[in-house]
């Protein structure tokens, strides 16, 4: 027979052992398999860092995709645990390969699927390789358990303001963890988020990845820690006392619970849909500036200036701020009554959850309890060390996760906004309306009568985050696109 040859490790780096096969190691074991069998290897595939309990691997993808089309006549793994670990998943894929008329084939366990007896094994192998998975989960859930409970930070990287101590437990820096004190103090009284990475970048503080410049999410994730309440945690599982704490829970209340204190806003940019409303004759945005009317009354509209970067505007479009303003804000109303308002999707954020996934199950198969056993059982520093450094990969996307939804979720939008809006600063009126608009576009009128015949409703177009029609992007060169109208 045509058989494809598969090779899957599920992690590669740092791996060795009597429970560990080489990709090397398996190529040759499926090659000598085949040679004495009589049977021809035409096509080798490799998912290397793939753990088995993941159906959706590129090299299997392809494996299957040549058994269907009738390229090759099966697959041949130099264990079943390299074709997959999950029952429900081996038992779909068998079922594929079955319908498609080819067979699998494993070295270690000599099973040929293209019989009765074939079958029987392969599904027999394939619950007993869940089992082993499930078992090193546990084990792995022990290890946790034991680690948080003797106050180990279970995590790759050490949180800024602390250092390992002798016995592997956190204690404060003698050097950054005042820094971080006081950093929780400026929040407590209202500095606000950009002042704070400020200040820890003027301080020399770098964070736990060794970057010299804080973001405000990065900021805002070291806040939000409750390591610095003396707290060691892994998933659900707590110690509130694992070690000396940073700051007290009065303190870290304070500064998770205080809003930011926002500079006094110029009339130029005091606009409360500056950034939001945009011109439909070039999708540019339009300027909020300060005037008088004829009877000496202070007033503020939106403009249009003709001349961009792209070229010149062909209709230049003004509105009165009050009167785009309250359209935009009796809608915003309306809409909240309904639905808490979305904020912007990141387009990484499905990708970032499988490779969380992904990473979580490499995690959890690759610790067994043969490792403990090799590195002197469950409750040696070397195999603690080791769970640290599997779970570091974890962590960075855990980190990446944090991240995101800290720029995701800048203000709180509910069914009660309206009621609470006058209380939100001008910043944070502007986060929710950036969080549920894209942009919010208007086209111009010509006079009185025009705009009689075209009122506010009719000439403005809303487009919800997600959805709105390219635009210039602030600091390039844009180019002019007009919105037709409806």
């Amino acid at each position: 027979m045509k058989l494809d040859g598969y090779i899957r490790v599920s992690r590669v780096a740092g791996r060795s052992g009597d429970s560990f096969i080489s990709p090397g190691e398996q190529k040759e074991r499926v090659r000598a398999w085949a040679k004495g069998q009589g049977h021809r290897i035409v096509k080798w595939h490799e998912d290397l860092d793939q753990p088995g309990s993941k159906a959706n691997r590129p090299g299997l993808n392809v494996a299957m995709e040549r058994i269907e089309s009738g390229a090759t006549d099966g697959l041949v793994v130099a264990r079943l645990d390299r074709f997959g670990r999950s029952v429900q998943d081996s038992a779909n894929l068998l079922a594929r390969i079955r319908t498609a008329d080819g067979v699998l084939c494993t070295v270690a366990e000599g099973i040929d699927t293209s019989g009765y007896m074939g079958k029987f094994l392969a599904d027999l192998f394939s619950a007993l390789g869940e089992l082993e998975l499930a078992r090193m989960r546990e084990n792995w859930d022990t290890a946790r358990k034991s680690a948080v409970a003797r106050g180990i930070h279970v995590s790759g990287r050490v949180p800024t303001g602390y250092r390992r101590g002798e016995n592997r437990v956190l204690e404060p820096d003698p050097e950054v963890g005042p820094a971080v004190r006081e950093l929780f103090h400026l929040r407590g009284v209202g500095v606000s988020w950009s002042q704070l990475a400020s200040f820890l970048e003027e301080k020399g503080v770098v964070t736990p990845w060794g970057n010299e410049h804080w973001t405000i999410a990065s900021v805002g994730h070291l806040i939000r820690n409750r390591v610095y309440l003396g707290e060691a945690r892994s998933g659900k599982i707590v110690n509130p006392n694992a070690h000396e704490p940073i700051v007290t829970l009065e303190e870290w209340q304070a500064a998770n619970n205080a809003h930011g204190v926002h500079p006094a806003r110029s009339g130029k940019s005091s606009g409360l849909l500056s950034g939001v409303l945009r011109c439909a004759g070039c999708s540019y945005a339009m300027r909020c500036s300060s005037g008088k009317t004829r009877h000496g009354k202070p007033t503020l509209e939106y403009r249009c200036h003709p001349r961009k970067s792209g070229g010149r505007c062909p209709a230049p479009t003004t509105v009165k701020a009050s009167l785009i303003e309250s359209f935009v804000l009796d809608y915003l109303f309306a809409f909240s009554k309904d639905a808490t308002a979305q904020t912007k999707s990141d387009e990484g954020e499905s990708t970032l959850a499988a490779e969380l996934a992904a990473a979580e199950a490499e995690r959890d198969a690759a610790l067994d309890e043969r490792l403990a056993d090799a590195l002197g059982g469950s409750q040696s520093d070397v195999y603690l060390r080791t769970l640290e450094s599997r779970q570091a990969q974890v962590d960075a996307l855990l980190e990446v996760r944090a991240e995101n939804e800290q720029q995701r979720e800048p203000a709180e939008v509910g069914a009660d906004l309206e009621n609470v809006w006058e209380d939100l600063t001008l910043e944070d009126k502007r986060r929710v309306l950036h969080s549920v608009f894209d942009s919010v576009f208007i086209w111009r009128v010509g006079d009185k009568k025009a705009a009689r015949k075209f009122p506010i409703a009719k000439r403005t177009r809303l487009f919800f985050a997600g959805q709105g029609p390219p635009v210039p992007v602030r600091g390039g060169r844009g180019t002019i696109r007009t919105l037709p109208l409806d």
